[in-house]
């Protein structure tokens, strides 16, 4: 028993768009590009998610109200 092959299925599968609304968002999630009053506000809120086990929002709350990270 032979399986059937649709080439499109193949073709279509490879096929990446090119959507600004997806990529931007990528950009500024690369530590390399992030500025470094911004960085030190993420590696807090990082640290606090890893040792708090908390969502990136309660986090940055966190850090916010006890003013770690240089956070305002």
């Amino acid at each position: 028993m032979q399986t059937k092959r649709n080439p499109e299925a193949r073709a279509s599968a490879n096929r990446v768009l090119n959507i600004a609304a997806i990529a931007k968002p990528l950009d500024k999630q690369n530590p390399t590009e992030t500025l470094p009053e911004i960085q030190s506000e993420i590696l807090a809120v990082r640290a606090v998610m890893r040792r708090f086990r908390v969502s990136f929002w309660h986090a940055k709350t966190i850090c916010c109200l006890s003013g770690l990270g240089g956070a305002q």
